[in-house]
């Protein structure tokens, strides 16, 4: 697998995040390592896309004071099947029932069929929950407006990351490394871990 190495700046700012300097980053230990969900924590991801998280999660706390719960990270193909079955199941409902993705003010955030590869599926996005310094949570119901004046996807971009906010569907909550790498090395990395190969293997690394 081929592309482009880590930046510089991204290492720095990595390191900035393992080092607690210059500012310390709060809650690491449950909000970044071992997600408040359950879900995989950092630790879990591509080898080569956890520099970058690091870095966002840095740079979101020094820049805004934004604290980050990690709600998803790597999923399997089953786990991946449970979200766009459960996702399949809103869209179905009627619009007056209050699980529905048309009910007033419920806006279902989007799962792709396991056999559509994701990012998520190759350990290389991440869904988050962020914590304003005020306290408050920015979520799926709030304005887009409202993410960008947080200056969330701003300091993802910086970090070379896609927010999920500028999707067609839009999924506020989401980042991933598409900037970097592209469908197709995607593609190249599912079919790799489809022959049995973990996401640490050295034979995914964007580095060989």
């Amino acid at each position: 697998v081929h592309t482009c190495g880590i930046a510089g700046i991204i290492q720095t700012l990595a390191g900035y995040y393992d080092n607690d300097t210059p500012d310390r980053v709060p809650g690491k230990g449950t909000h970044h390592i071992t997600p408040y969900s359950g879900a995989p924590g950092i630790e879990e991801l591509h080898p080569d896309f956890i520099d970058y998280i690091k870095a966002f999660f840095w740079q979101v706390w020094n820049g805004s004071k934004i604290e980050m719960e990690i709600t998803s990270t790597y999923r399997t193909y089953q786990q991946q099947q449970a979200l766009y079955d459960e996702y399949q199941r809103k869209l179905a409902l009627p619009e007056t029932d209050p699980e529905s993705c048309s009910y007033p003010g419920n806006a279902c955030l989007p799962a792709s069929h396991p056999d559509k590869v994701s990012y998520h599926g190759i350990g290389m996005a991440v869904d988050f929950s962020p914590i304003l310094a005020n306290g408050s949570r920015l979520g799926k119901g709030n304005s887009k407006q409202e993410w960008i004046n947080s200056g969330i996807p701003s300091m993802a971009e910086s970090v070379n990351l896609k927010w999920g906010g500028e999707f067609s569907t839009t999924d506020p909550i989401h980042i991933q490394f598409s900037n970097v790498v592209s469908n197709s090395v995607k593609k190249e990395i599912d079919a790799l871990m489809k022959t049995g190969l973990a996401l640490h293997d050295p034979a995914l690394s964007l580095e060989q």
